[in-house]
Order: structure tokens, then sequence, then C-alpha cells
């Protein structure tokens, strides 16, 4: 039914739509410290991670970023998949520019990311006041399991994590590899960002991604 490009296009319109209306309906509780908003005002560019299960209120967060400073640009990663390109389009109506990431061909990606890509992201956060997202267990998962290059990410450009999750009081989990949950109208919308996380890259990669997946996994 969703194979033509049409089809494809509704689809997302009614998405973007629907999304937009639960949001509006329902009540937001915000867990947002202060510590972000001071690195906010300071003009520091942030990467924002989040599991792939959030993506659907992942583009909202553009909502509180912006009243503590409206010159921020967002900008994500997706895949060359074909989820992953229906994702990309879903969040560019929230004015959210996307670069391509993850690839099928094993020649040209190294563990989640396309290898040409990564210019293209430090050239994004080597500037100010820019917000880059990434879904770091996605394309297709483990779930809940950090298999991309967030942490080099983050110590290469020399910017803070910020990590993105939330719970709603009335939600449909999909029997879905990553539990992707869709909120109902109506519902009680509980948003959590973490502090802005400063690694110690003198650790291994290995445990500051578990670090990473203990603050990811937290829910108010």
């Amino acid at each position: 039914m969703f194979k033509s490009e049409f089809s494809k296009n509704i689809l997302i319109k009614f998405i973007t739509y629907y999304i937009r209306l639960v949001f509006f309906l329902s009540r937001k509780r915000l867990n947002f410290s202060a510590n972000l908003i001071a690195k906010l005002k300071q003009d520091k560019s942030i990467i924002l991670c989040s599991w792939h299960q959030n993506i659907m209120m992942l583009p909202f967060t553009i909502n509180y970023f912006s009243k503590h400073n409206k010159n921020y640009q967002y900008s994500g990663l997706a895949s060359k998949h074909k989820d992953g390109k229906m994702v990309a389009k879903f969040i560019g109506n929230f004015g959210i520019k996307t670069i391509s990431g993850s690839s099928r061909n094993k020649a040209n990606i190294d563990r989640g990311i396309n290898v040409s890509s990564f210019r293209d992201i430090f050239k994004i956060l080597k500037q100010k006041q820019q917000c880059f997202a990434i879904t770091p267990d996605g394309p297709r998962g483990p779930a809940k399991k950090i298999s991309g290059h967030v942490v080099n990410i983050s110590h290469i450009s020399k910017c803070p994590i910020v990590c993105f999750s939330y719970n709603a009081s009335k939600k449909i989990t999909l029997d879905t590899w990553d539990k992707f949950i869709i909120p109902l109208p109506f519902s009680t919308i509980d948003l959590y960002f973490s502090e802005p996380i400063e690694l110690d890259f003198k650790k291994s990669n290995e445990l500051n991604n578990e670090l990473l997946e203990k603050i990811l996994s937290k829910v108010v």
C-alpha cells in the first residue's frame, strides 16, 4: 500500500498532522536542567541523542530549545534505508535538516554511519548554535544499544551530548524491533532532557557507551 512515493508522502503528512494534534491536546511535563539552559545561552553546539522509539516526539524538543536560544539550527542523521528516508521527510516537516548516514553498502559503512557522512557532521558541529540529533540504536538495532559513533563524534567535535527521552500516559507500543511509541491524544507527556554530558575520553568507548545507555533509558 505504501510502496509508491505518493502514498508515502500522504502517510507522512498524516503522521505530521496527527502528532501535532497529540502534542497540542496533551499535557506536557518538562525536566530541563538549569545547566542545559546555560549551555544553550552560550551558543554551544550540542549533540542530541535519543532512542529510535522516541522519534515521534523528537521534533518537539525544538520548542523548548528555541525558547532559550532562537538562533539554534537543527539537523539530524537519517539512514539511506526506505524507513530512514521517511523519517527524514517527517522531521523535515518540523524544520530539521538531515544528512544521509547509514548505508547497506558495507564497503562504505563503519558501525552504522556512512564514512563519507562524518565530514558533513563535523562541518555542522564546528559551527555555533547547532543541535545535531542522532538515534544511536538506529536504523535497525539492536534496541537501546549504542551501535554508532556518537562517543567519537563528541570527542572529535568537542561538543557535549544531551540525552532525550519521553513517556506518554496513553500510548501504543508497536511490536517492532525498537518498540516504537505512538502517543495518543489527551495524554500526559513527560519529556526528559539530561544535563549536558562532557564524557571522560580517558575511559574506553565501551564505558562511555554504557553511561549513555543508562542515561538514555531514563524516563521521568
